[in-house]
């Protein structure tokens, strides 16, 4: 009495072995060509944020002093706490209103009309206020043109608040909220 045995194959071929190599190694592509831009859309979103909460500090401090445009804001502390008010940074006068934005965020005050240049974008989240000035080239929270070149109108009653939003690793368009 002879029994036959029967060889089990277990365990993958080379062919599966290698098909699924090559699935994940195109998932992880994938991953690698999506996590700059969530980077991005990320870094953006908090540029965006921080720029409407700088133009709510502004009103707050117009509602506190019975509409007097500002003339001096404070840079971020540690906690991101910024200092709205008349007079300099060193000497506020007025009653003061503060706010808060990320604390990574450099803001850089102007007076007057601000030259701004796409060609050459900054894209490090820097945030222009320009007090006695208005957007010119858009509507107030709109893009600037792609690749605009230009200054904010003087406006002594108005405060521009310019921001840019990165849109690849080497551009950024300007945006702009009216106060």
């Amino acid at each position: 009495m002879y029994t036959k045995l029967k060889k089990i194959n277990e365990g993958f071929t080379i062919v599966e072995t290698l098909i699924v190599l090559a699935i994940a190694a195109l998932i992880l592509i994938i991953v690698l060509i999506a996590v700059p831009d969530l980077q991005r859309s990320g870094k953006n979103t908090n540029t965006t944020t921080d720029a409407n909460n700088i133009a709510t500090t502004i009103q707050s401090f117009e509602g506190n002093n019975d509409g007097a445009i500002p003339t001096a804001i404070s840079q971020p502390t540690t906690d991101g706490t910024i200092t709205v008010s008349t007079g300099t940074v060193a000497n506020p006068t007025g009653a003061v209103a503060t706010g808060h934005i990320q604390a990574s965020e450099a803001i850089s005050p102007q007076t007057g009309a601000y030259a701004f240049a796409a060609a050459s974008p900054s894209t490090d989240g820097t945030i222009v206020v320009d007090f006695g000035a208005s957007c010119t080239l858009a509507t107030a929270g709109q893009t600037f043109p792609t690749g605009a070149t230009g200054t904010t109108t003087v406006d002594t009653r108005g405060v521009a608040i310019l921001y840019e939003i990165e849109t690849s690793s080497t551009k950024a368009d300007w945006y702009c909220v009216q106060e």
